[in-house]
């Protein structure tokens, strides 16, 4: 019996030294072999533990219970949009959209390398939504305070319709300039290997591609939609006869015809952006601007007599302000034109002619001409005579307007002005 006793307890002694002596070697495959995975799972679990921590940063901010200042996260860049009586705020990594008293209502991460923002022209519901797209890349998304985001690739409408000439990443589908038409449409320029330009309009409610314009020998640099989001206008640069021409199409999104109508605007200038204005479509090009109504008939341009430095155009009553290099006396001059695209007035040695041209902010708006150079904000009518001037308590880079107030951006703040 004690002999029996003894061997057992040998028995016991001999395991445990075996598992003691093994316990090490599991021990480091074990942590060998959750380091292999995580390496190998690093964009499944690292990226989306930093951007879960990043996101609850965002969402338990400052200004999660409103308030101005808004106090900035720290980015290399910002860009600041209208967005109804708010505001949206891009950054490098984000994009934050803040009601009118501050309060932010959503941040979405986009990831994007070169992003860009833009919102529907004039006030209609189409403010409610911020198109966002990644220049000279692929993908985009619409993005409201209240529904999931609404993400695509430029790639995305062409596999959904069944093409099989997909071009590669380096030689087409990168994402030159893009538009919104309302809270559910995304027209959307890329360039193509085979074509100059080629148009996809998304719709979101949809959730699918419209829409397909293909130009041949031209490249689409301007485009804006209507209201309803049921018709596009491009504006491309050609070459017709030896010269550079500017062509303005009118495009049905539900139609199978190529265009309904297009327009040559003139020759030697390069369409820098359209829009649309109770029914007249307003090109600003290098060389002036031009206004074409809903058949394609001309009502106006106006040619300034300089170099084009600035330029803001205001959708709710077509009119437009410039800044213009002149070529005699070499100074700025700020240049007003009506909604039939006629010179209103010319100021010259305002704010804009001085030291801080390079970093003076133009905006127009249905409630005047406003020129911020640094802390100087100036309010001007249309006929270019001053209404208001404004010390600022620091200077600001950048402004948007919303129908009853200024949001201006700060170095490390933004804050709000009533108009």
């Amino acid at each position: 019996m004690d002999k029996r006793i003894g061997y057992e307890a040998i028995k016991r002694r001999k395991r445990r030294k075996k598992i003691n002596t093994a316990m090490p070697v599991i021990v480091l495959l074990l942590v060998v072999s959750l380091v292999i995975f995580v390496i190998h799972e690093r964009n499944n679990i690292i990226t989306p533990a930093i951007n879960f921590i990043s996101d609850l940063k965002h969402a338990y901010g400052k200004n999660d219970k409103g308030g101005f200042p808004v106090t900035l996260t720290g980015s290399n860049e910002y860009e600041i949009k209208p967005y109804g009586d708010g505001f949206t705020l891009l950054t490098d990594t984000y994009l934050h959209i803040y009601a009118s008293d501050g309060k932010l209502l959503k941040s979405f991460r986009h990831g994007f390398k070169n992003p860009r923002t833009t919102v529907a022209d004039g006030g209609n519901s189409a403010q409610n939504s911020v198109l966002i797209y990644d220049k000279n890349y692929f993908k985009f998304a619409l993005i409201n305070a209240k529904d999931p985001p609404y993400e695509k690739h430029s790639t995305d409408g062409r596999q959904r319709i069944g093409e099989t000439d997909v071009n590669n990443a380096e030689n087409g589908d990168k994402i030159m300039l893009a538009a919104l038409g309302n809270g559910d449409t995304a027209a959307i320029i890329t360039n193509d290997a085979q074509y100059g330009s080629v148009l996809d309009v998304y719709n979101k409610e949809r959730d699918k591609l419209v829409y397909r314009k293909r130009f041949t020998n031209e490249n689409a640099l301007a485009l804006t939609l209507s209201g309803d989001a049921k018709y596009v206008y491009v504006a491309t640069s050609g070459f017709e006869n030896g010269e550079i021409t500017c062509q303005l199409y009118k495009l049905d999104v539900d139609a199978e015809a190529d265009y309904e109508w297009k327009t040559t605007l003139g020759t030697d200038t390069l369409p820098l952006a359209l829009y649309n204005s109770d029914g007249v479509n307003y090109c600003v090009t290098d060389t002036g601007v031009y206004g074409v109504d809903d058949r394609g008939a001309g009502i106006g341009k106006y040619n300034w007599d300089g170099a084009l430095k600035d330029f803001s155009f205001d959708t709710d009553t077509g009119a437009s302000v410039y800044v213009v290099s002149n070529y005699v006396t070499g100074r700025a001059d700020l240049e007003s034109v009506d909604k039939n695209c006629r010179l209103t007035a010319t100021l010259s040695a305002t704010v804009a002619d001085s030291d801080n041209t390079g970093s003076s902010v133009l905006r127009a708006s249905k409630n005047g001409i406003f020129l911020l150079a640094g802390n100087t904000l100036l309010l001007y009518d249309y006929n270019l005579k001053e209404k208001r001037r404004e010390t600022l308590d620091e200077e600001y880079t950048n402004v948007a307007v919303s129908p009853r107030s200024l949001y201006l951006l700060g170095f490390d703040t933004c804050t709000r002005l009533d108009i």
